[in-house]
């Protein structure tokens, strides 16, 4: 059991949208909740970046909302980490948020709340 956790952020990097989903939800429906999300939220959002794991759907998610999306590439032939062009943006919110133990680990055995 695990979990997934998305963000979307501006350009600053502060947090627009967030949404936490089961770790089976495949990428491209959680980016679709998370569009959702942030486009309710912030109705004036028309453009948006996303990594490779977002395909077609949340592209054309993104149009019916009026949110023009698109997809980053990473450098053909580089292994491991190295800076993707708008999207280090969102991996430095991740960074902020993980300084705070509290967010770096599960401590829960259940999501479900106790149970009396």
């Amino acid at each position: 059991m695990g979990r997934k956790r998305g963000i979307a952020t501006d350009t600053l990097g502060l947090l627009l949208a967030v949404i936490v989903v089961a770790a089976s939800v495949t990428e491209n429906a959680a980016g679709i909740q998370l569009l959702s999300q942030a486009k309710g939220a912030h109705p004036r959002i028309t453009r948006a970046w996303a990594d490779e794991g977002f395909k077609n759907q949340v592209i054309e998610h993104g149009a019916d909302l009026g949110i023009n999306v698109e997809v980053v590439p990473r450098k053909a032939g580089v292994k491991g980490f190295h800076v993707v062009k708008r999207l280090w943006v969102v991996e430095r919110t991740f960074g902020w948020l993980m300084m705070h133990r509290r967010l770096a680990r599960d401590y829960e055995k259940h999501p479900d709340p106790p149970r009396p």
